[in-house]
């Protein structure tokens, strides 16, 4: 949370950073953007394995 705002918006990306609104987000995007392709990639990586095992 960069305000004391609530939150109603989330990355649309990652789905874990919550913003109140556009101007927030993008203000902590440059902050955010390492963090958030990290937990992404973590997420694609998990979305794999349970595939990969429901199908086996």
């Amino acid at each position: 949370f960069l305000c004391h705002e609530d939150a109603k918006n989330r990355c649309s990306k990652c789905k874990e950073a919550w913003y109140c609104g556009r101007e927030c987000q993008v203000k902590d995007w440059t902050k955010h953007k390492s963090i958030c392709d990290k937990l992404t990639k973590n997420l694609e990586c998990e979305q794999k394995e349970q595939f990969k095992k429901v199908f086996q």
